[in-house]
């Protein structure tokens, strides 16, 4: 691989469309990107097909992705290197390298901070090695410049804020054929899946024919078996209350969109919810969705009772709203056409061009 480019990417365990949201509306730009990444969830060809940004998939061995990543460094000659966090010792090897070799880097940071009191002293030691030798932190969540300053991992004066943003697609339709709601993301405790199981049994009493897609299930991709468990608490919890007819587990997709065109609700109960991917896409797709308010963000992205709900995380609250929006067709449609147009004006990847590029040239192409 001989040919330059701007950016070298790294740390990333699966290849699935958002992967390359950033990285594509850099390329309109005129910067160049290499993605290098394992392949988890086995979507690199559906990904690859269909966005600009080119891809290297990383052997599984760590040595042999370390050597590689190393071949890279000489021979694309990238300006500077963009991590994203990862297992403990690829991420110090890569942090070692750059710092040996002077090479500029930038940290994505995707969500690592909001737990950090409970990582261990040897990955909160990587983790502060990375972020502090990084020239760059562009950071996607409103608490993350206070986290870095509360747990004295770097400093602030060289962050960059970039929210996620999607591409927007001119044709979509807010009708709907059926009552299916929708969670899409990879099962994690924090996201608190088991309230939606929770509340079925009190949707199923209104509205007996609704239907739950759990689309993120990892079982046979090699995540780590504390996830698989959650998984399997969720599927057990589904059949206590009766309700597993309800509800589907399904694996991963590199074709959320297809789900999100048949969905009547999106939900997302997580303890976090600022421009989570997911919910962004589905509402750009005209679905009005019910979020967990415990985060600041979550009305930044919802407005309740206008595009959506913002409420507690308790499964009764879930159960009313999304209940209420599957029972009375006008109203999910005059919301999720209030959704859409609010990705529109807000969250289209477009805006984000110029913000990265400009944060590029500042702290680290100069």
């Amino acid at each position: 691989m001989s040919k330059k480019y701007d950016i070298l990417v790294v740390g990333m365990d699966k290849i699935t469309d958002k992967s390359t949201y950033l990285y594509d509306v850099l390329a309109d730009r005129g910067i160049s990107t290499l993605l290098y990444s394992t392949d988890k969830t086995g979507f690199y060809d559906p990904v690859n097909k269909k966005y600009k940004t080119t891809i290297k998939i990383a052997p599984g061995n760590v040595l042999v992705e370390i050597l590689v990543f190393l071949k890279l460094l000489f021979t694309v000659k990238p300006k500077h290197v963009e991590f994203y966090r990862c297992r403990p010792i690829q991420q110090f090897l890569y942090t070692f390298f750059c710092f040996i070799f002077r090479k500029e880097v930038s940290v994505v940071c995707i969500g690592e901070l909001y737990y950090w009191e409970k990582y261990n002293a040897l990955r909160r030691w990587i983790d502060k090695r990375m972020f502090r030798y990084a020239h760059l932190l562009i950071t996607t969540e409103l608490y993350m410049d206070e986290y870095l300053t509360k747990y004295n991992i770097a400093s602030t004066d060289k962050t960059v804020f970039c929210h996620n943003r999607i591409p927007v697609s001119p044709d979509y339709n807010v009708e709907r054929q059926g009552k299916k709601v929708l969670f899409i993301n990879s099962y994690k405790p924090w996201r608190r899946l088991e309230l939606l199981i929770k509340a079925a049994p009190m949707i199923k009493a209104r509205v007996p024919e609704f239907e739950i897609n759990f689309v993120g299930s990892t079982m046979g991709m090699g995540y780590m078996q504390h996830t698989l468990g959650y998984e399997q608490d969720l599927r057990d919890l589904a059949k206590d209350l009766g309700v597993e007819k309800n509800i589907n587990f399904l694996p991963f997709t590199s074709d959320a969109k297809s789900f999100m065109e048949e969905t009547s609700v999106f939900c997302l109960p997580a303890d976090l919810v600022f421009c989570n991917f997911s919910l962004i896409e589905a509402m750009e797709r005209g679905v009005p969705a019910v979020v967990a308010g415990l985060d600041e963000g979550a009305h930044q992205i919802v407005t309740d009772g206008i595009d959506g709900y913002v409420v507690d995380q308790v499964p009764e609250q879930f159960a009313d709203r999304i209940a209420t929006l599957l029972e009375n067709e006008e109203k999910r449609q005059r919301m999720g056409e209030a959704a859409r147009k609010k990705v529109l004006d807000k969250f289209d990847v477009t805006l984000t061009k110029e913000i990265l590029y400009e944060g590029y040239k500042k702290f680290l192409w100069k």
